[in-house]
């Protein structure tokens, strides 16, 4: 079906790996669509979660636990970078707070 009206999303995820930073989780990663958080997970919890009610209903539980499990292999693959920079670079210790973020526009 042709519409000539097209509409314009944006899709963000951000993830953050504070690095031997107290009381903070390892790994915290968050899904943005037009600015509005509708998926979290970090290391502590263990488990992605929905932040809105729409993304738990359009969303079955298997989806849920495969991202889970995604997650927690990105956590494994930045551990591994963090720990081969640190020696890489020569540093024994401190706190290190990692960022990335992607953009995606939709339409």
């Amino acid at each position: 079906m042709f519409s000539p009206f097209s509409v314009t999303h944006s899709m963000k995820y951000l993830y953050t790996f504070p690095y031997q930073v107290q009381n903070v989780p390892q790994f915290i990663m968050v899904v943005l669509v037009d600015d509005v958080q509708i998926i979290y997970y970090d290391s502590n919890n263990r488990k992605m979660v929905p932040r809105q009610d729409w993304m738990k209903e359009v969303v079955d539980e298997k989806y849920w636990e495969t991202e889970t499990e995604v997650d927690q292999g990105v956590l494994k693959t930045f551990q591994t970078y963090i720990e081969t920079g640190k020696h890489l670079y020569n540093q024994t210790g401190g706190e290190l707070v990692l960022t990335l973020f992607t953009d995606s526009v939709q339409k």
